[in-house]
This record gives C-alpha cells, sequence and structure tokens, in this order.
C-alpha cells in the first residue's frame, strides 16, 4: 500500500510539474505573440539561410508585416514586402528517405501497401522562404516536422494579401 501510495505521488507530482511548466512556456509564447502582433507562430527546425547553426530550433512569429525568428534572445527580421515567394516541399534527399522508408515499411507492414506507406513516413517537407536582400534572391529553409499545419496556413494568408508583379526572368 505504501509503495502505491508512493508511485502515486511520485507520477503525480510528475504531471503536476509537467502542467506547470507547460502553462509557463505557453504565457512566454503568448507574450512573444503579442509583442510581435503575431497572427501564427510555431518551432521549426532550421536547415539554412539564417545567421544561426544548422539543426537548431528556432521560433517563427509571423504578422502582417514581417517574419521574426527568435533563438535564445537573437531576433531576425524579415520584412514581408521583401519576401519574394513562399513554398512547401520535400528535402534535397527526398529521394534516399522514400526509398528507405520504403524499405522499412515494406517489412515491418508487409508488401507493396506497407512500402506506400513507409514512403509517405519518411518523406520531409520544408518550408522555404525566398526573398530579395541587395538585388540578390536569398532562401530561409525550414523543417516543418515541428510545426504541423502552420507552415500552410502563413502561404495562404501572405499569397492573400501580399500581392508581387510577375517577374520576368530572361535566359
Amino acid at each position: 500500500m505504501a509503495l502505491l501510495l508512493f508511485f502515486v505521488i511520485v507520477f503525480g507530482g510528475g504531471f503536476a510539474l509537467m502542467f506547470i511548466l507547460m502553462a509557463q512556456i505557453a504565457a512566454g509564447d503568448r507574450k512573444d505573440i503579442e509583442k510581435y502582433s503575431a497572427i501564427f507562430s510555431r518551432q521549426f527546425k532550421h536547415i539554412e539561410g539564417l545567421p544561426i547553426a544548422s539543426g537548431v530550433g528556432v521560433w517563427l512569429f509571423y504578422s502582417k508585416n514581417k517574419i521574426v525568428f527568435k533563438k535564445d534572445k537573437q531576433e531576425i527580421i524579415l520584412e514581408c514586402e521583401k519576401i519574394i515567394d513562399m513554398d512547401l516541399c520535400t528535402g534535397k534527399t527526398a529521394n534516399s528517405q522514400i526509398a528507405s522508408g520504403a524499405i522499412a515499411g515494406k517489412y515491418v507492414i508487409g508488401g507493396s501497401g506497407g512500402a506506400v506507406i513507409g514512403s509517405l513516413l519518411a518523406a520531409n517537407f520544408y518550408f522555404i522562404i525566398t526573398y530579395k536582400k541587395d538585388d540578390e534572391k536569398r532562401f530561409i529553409v525550414l523543417d516543418t516536422a515541428m510545426a504541423g499545419t502552420i507552415p500552410s496556413k502563413i502561404i495562404k494568408h501572405f499569397k492573400a494579401n501580399h500581392r508581387r508583379e510577375t517577374e520576368q526572368i530572361k535566359l
């Protein structure tokens, strides 16, 4: 009986601590959302394009006029007027990831149906922001694994509210 009571206290305390920490994180996120007037916010894994290390988590705060990328005490601001386009696409290594996922899916789930499911599970999607700086096109690439549906919502909002003239490129 004492052992059962011990586990209830330990696990109950652990869950309470987890909920307190989650509430503190949410409160901090709400402050940043207000500070940046963000319509959408989410954490992404940075791949390339920002002056921070690749592979680290970065918060993105999207508002009508700008995108703020925040990593710890560092804020990187991209004005929406500089943004040319936003897209979602599969990564450079998608073919090898799909092949490995198909193989794993085939053996875990079985048959060609397992191969299809495995290949879908192995595909990574990236959120790519194309912008212009000093008459040069640049790209910010973010992994969407932690972001859910937020990237597609940001793209939809951006394209509905920011009209760009057609750009002609002569080759």
